[in-house]
């Protein structure tokens, strides 16, 4: 792991340090709960203490599995071409959303392929409204569920579609129509959402 050391400003105007890995070993149970609960690099002002959380590029392992993850806010670059990651990583993800999703499912030992298809044809069935995003949720009583922001404001949606779907297209990913959504290392809908 590689210690990275960054300047931070508060609101409250005062300055100060922060430590960070920029290598994080997700086998540290600590670790993951801190990613799934919006945790995952926040720091507290030590004037005023009021909560920071930066969004810094980091790795994530977790055995033989290794993801870079980029800001948010690069996201747009990449997709246009204008960002180069490492064609060698295994996965890309940009912002802390999309990590707390690849992480939530590992946990749930489920392949983010189908899930991504699984997104890609739900919104082709909404016709692509342009706010609304999906996350993974969860996978419960044979039904995979996901959450929608975007519908009304302020308001997350909860869908969901059973899980023999996901099964089905997980075992024809070589034969699937969706290769360009596929193409790694960023196997994410959000490819295809900037097209349509």
């Amino acid at each position: 792991m590689s210690l990275v050391q960054s300047a931070l400003t508060c609101f409250c105007e005062e300055e100060f340090t922060v430590s960070y890995d920029d290598v994080v070993d997700l086998s540290s149970a600590e670790v993951r709960k801190e990613v799934l609960e919006g945790q995952f690099l926040s720091f507290t002002c030590p004037a005023c203490g009021q909560t920071l959380k930066i969004e810094p590029r980091v790795q994530l392992r977790d055995g033989s599995e290794t993801w870079d993850v980029y800001p948010e806010m690069e996201r747009d670059h990449f997709l246009a071409g204008k960002l180069a990651v490492d064609p060698l990583a295994q996965r890309v993800v940009f912002g802390y959303k999309e990590m707390a999703e690849k992480i939530h499912l590992l946990e749930d030992r489920l392949d983010d392929r189908p899930i991504e298809i699984l997104k890609y044809l739900f919104l082709q069935k909404q016709g692509w409204p342009e706010a609304l995003v999906l996350y993974y949720k969860g996978c419960q009583d044979d039904k995979i569920s996901f959450y929608l922001e975007g519908l009304k404001e302020n308001e997350i949606g909860v869908t969901g579609v059973p899980k023999l779907y996901y099964d089905k297209l997980r075992d024809q990913l070589s034969q699937t129509e969706y290769q360009e959504l596929l193409s790694g290392p960023y196997i994410s809908v959000q490819k295809l959402a900037k097209e349509d």
